[in-house]
């Protein structure tokens, strides 16, 4: 028995020890062509903080601030001279409110591809902000707070900001690229991003080319959390998103008065039912997504006795399954989450209930579907007499990008990480929430949901939150970091695949 043991810790060590050594840092940025560092000046933050008080607020479908989306439209083409005035460069409204900028590049063998963040905010409660949400203000901590800092003008006005700049020093692209801004992500993108792919597929169906490169939008950040072994921040960059769908559980009861109850109320039955739900009740799909590139990038980087385990998920996965599934956070990786979030029932205190329904609340893993949930969630309850329904609007999980050695779009946002901020560690991960990106899907196969700001993971709770906010170092960062991603992907050597190749 001592010699199996012994030779798995040898190979064990010998993996820690002699395959993942550190690999050496990218070439320094300054070496890139075209390449000059963007300082963040007192226009540039003044045209962002202007962007932040216009209020283009999306509360619910068809209550949409549709003079503010004008002025922000109006405000776009007047700070961006540069833009607006190229030749190369085509604007156009889409829906009246949404915007394609179509940049042109000199070879047009090369595959495009699009850059894409939305003009629409969440409302916000005005009296639990420290400072008014629609007022821009940099305070002390070096922070802008603001509606839309995080979510997501903050990515329109820095696409356009790096643009501008480059545009202003000469550069006129090799690559033709995109630049898509949609009006209504917040209530779903039906008008905007909807019709914005509907534009986009019909156009690349008229070109030689019948795919985009790769898609940028919003999405996960760069995570200074510190994890154990590891000293760097952690950059995910979202390679998938997940579904979503509410699920409704009714059940029925006798009318009567309270005091005869019967055996079971409509109330009681419905208890018996979501008493059967929680945070794992969905299978584990660990190890299916991208939980073992995450975890081996990290052996890369690890002191021991950390590297060690990093670097042995073949031989640890039931460890590091059992740690995943143990943090909330970490749960809905590898999972469907579940959540009930709404109940109601009952008319008054002494009167029988004559129904009772359950909302609850489905994040779906990419290797599931709505109909997978929907139909796991009845064989869970297993009770004819129970009700259970999608209700409401729902999603389908995207596709998983690819994220390999050669996966062109995803190495590029890497690099372009790297050379902005030296030492992140970059890893794919998964997007929890939604973006206009799913509607894109018949564009490429490769999109990724990837916001470049570097911060703490309790920061995360200000999206759609109280006293939204960005460093101002943050800001300047994500400004260099789409230089970076336009210039790289400007010289990246990928032969475009042809159509009758796919």
């Amino acid at each position: 028995m001592l010699g199996p043991v012994t030779l798995l810790l040898f190979v064990a060590i010998f993996r820690a020890t002699f395959l993942y050594r550190h690999k050496p840092l990218l070439e320094a940025c300054a070496n890139i062509p075209g390449h000059e560092q963007i300082v963040l000046n007192d226009s540039i933050l003044e045209r962002f903080k202007n962007s932040i008080n216009i209020q283009t607020i999306s509360r619910q479908v068809k209550q949409t601030e549709y003079g503010e989306l004008q002025r922000l439209i109006n405000f776009i083409e007047s700070s961006f001279p540069h833009i607006h005035s190229a030749p190369f460069i085509q604007r156009e409204l889409v829906s009246n409110y949404s915007l394609i900028y179509t940049i042109k590049g000199t070879d047009l063998d090369l595959n495009p591809y699009m850059l894409t963040s939305h003009l629409d905010v969440v409302p916000a409660i005005n009296e639990n902000w420290s400072s008014h949400p629609f007022n821009a203000t940099l305070k002390d901590d070096n922070h802008i707070y603001g509606r839309g800092t995080i979510d997501a003008k903050h990515l329109l006005m820095s696409m356009l900001e790096a643009l501008e700049f480059m545009i202003n020093k000469g550069f006129q692209p090799t690559r033709s690229f995109y630049l898509v801004f949609g009006h209504d992500e917040e209530i779903g993108g039906v008008q905007g991003a909807k019709s914005i792919a509907k534009i986009m597929e019909q156009r690349l169906k008229e070109s030689r080319w019948s795919k985009l490169e790769y898609i940028l939008d919003e999405g996960t950040i760069i995570s200074t959390t510190k994890v154990p072994g590891l000293d760097g921040n952690i950059a995910f960059i979202g390679v998938v998103e997940k579904g979503y769908v509410t699920v409704k559980i009714s059940t029925v009861g006798a009318v009567g008065h309270g005091s005869m109850p019967p055996a079971q109320t409509a109330i009681t039955k419905l208890a018996t039912a979501i008493a059967k739900f929680n945070s794992h009740m969905f299978p584990s799909f660990f190890g299916l997504g991208a939980e073992r590139e995450m975890i081996e990038t990290f052996a890369t980087h690890a002191t021991w006795p950390y590297k060690f385990l990093y670097a042995n998920f073949w031989l640890l996965k039931p460890i590091f399954e059992f740690a995943f599934s143990s943090e909330p956070t970490l749960n809905s990786l590898i999972r469907t989450s579940t959540a009930v979030t709404m109940i109601e029932g009952g008319t008054k205190e002494n009167v029988l209930p004559d129904s009772a329904f359950a909302l609850v609340n489905h994040r779906v893993h990419f290797l599931q579907t709505i109909a997978d949930v929907v139909e796991f969630d009845r064989k869970i309850i297993d009770d004819p007499t129970v009700r259970v329904e999608a209700v409401g609007h729902s999603r389908e999980p995207s596709p998983i990008a690819p994220f390999g050695q050669d996966s062109s779009g995803y190495q590029l946002i890497k690099q372009s990480v790297l050379q902005v901020y030296p030492g992140a560690i970059v890893v794919p991960g998964t997007f929890m929430a939604a973006s206009d990106s799913r509607w894109y899907t018949n564009l490429t196969d490769s999109i990724y949901k990837f916001s470049a700001i570097a911060v703490d993971l309790e920061e995360m709770k200000r999206f759609h939150g109280h006293d939204e906010r960005i460093s101002v170092a943050n800001y300047e960062n994500l400004i260099n970091f789409f230089h970076h991603l336009i210039l790289n992907s400007n010289v990246a050597e990928k032969k475009p695949v042809k159509r009758e190749e796919l």
